[in-house]
């Protein structure tokens, strides 16, 4: 990597663009061409969900805003990482800033261009807490025949964004368009044909229950309490619509907090 750039030139390249090249057909190309790359890891199961904008602008028909790359929960990320670095250096490079590293996909590109690169971020399964609703539904990639099925649904974007919404460390700028997507998550969730929830779809509602009610969705709470309406009883408890019982009653979660 270092014919075409040095550290401290292709960070400066990072952090001046977004990466306007990264059209959809060019980041579902990638996604593919991602998947694959994995596959060749025999030795380890590895599951992926992509997650982030261009999960986001899938469902949108991507019409969504710009995205800046491809965001992904992972398991294995350091060993998935060493492996593409190792085995397909012409592809994938490895970019050090301070103490955070990110995986840059450049394939076959060479020119100096910097939308001809594409950031690659790993959010580590291993970081998230047990049955998260986003983990729920992965699979290994040996059990995936295409991208669609790695794709995380609307319901896994609304419950990451509750959780960047949540963190008190992420940036107030951030967190405003963190609001505006969530909004337009829920509005594109309602629309969606009502069936009865699976599990997993329960999983979802239950966290969306803690926290539609919080002080930091107070000006969007109804949006977000809106998908989850049908299965709360006159109380305000969650009821899980198989059984008809009570699963979690917001009374309950006033007293946790």
């Amino acid at each position: 990597m270092s014919d075409f750039f040095s550290p401290q030139a292709l960070s400066a390249i990072l952090d001046r663009h977004s990466f306007s090249y990264n059209q959809p057909e060019t980041l579902e190309s990638i996604t593919q061409e991602f998947l694959n790359d994995l596959t060749l890891i025999r030795d380890t199961t590895i599951m992926v969900k992509l997650i982030g904008g261009h999960a986001t602008s899938k469902h949108f028909n991507y019409s969504f805003r710009d995205t800046s790359g491809l965001d992904f929960i992972i398991t294995e990320p350091e060993l998935v990482q060493d492996f593409l670095l190792s085995h397909h250096p012409e592809k994938y490079y490895r970019h050090l800033k301070g103490n955070q590293t990110t995986l840059i996909y450049r394939g076959s590109f060479v020119d100096p261009d910097p939308r001809s690169w594409v950031r690659v971020n790993f959010r580590p399964f291993s970081q998230m807490p047990l049955e998260h609703p986003a983990t729920a539904s992965m699979r290994p990639i040996k059990d995936v025949s295409d991208t669609s099925t790695l794709y995380a649904s609307i319901l896994d974007l609304i419950i990451m964004k509750i959780e960047c919404i949540i963190d008190w460390g992420r940036d107030s700028q951030l967190k405003a368009q963190d609001y505006d997507d969530l909004h337009e998550l829920v509005e594109l969730q309602n629309r969606q044909e009502r069936t009865a929830l699976d599990a997993t779809e329960f999983l979802h509602a239950r966290y969306i229950h803690c926290y539609f009610d919080d002080v930091a969705f107070a000006d969007i709470s109804n949006v977000l309490k809106s998908w989850i309406v049908d299965v709360m009883d006159a109380k305000g408890d969650l009821i899980y619509p198989g059984e008809g019982h009570q699963v979690l009653a917001l009374r309950a979660v006033e007293n946790r907090r």
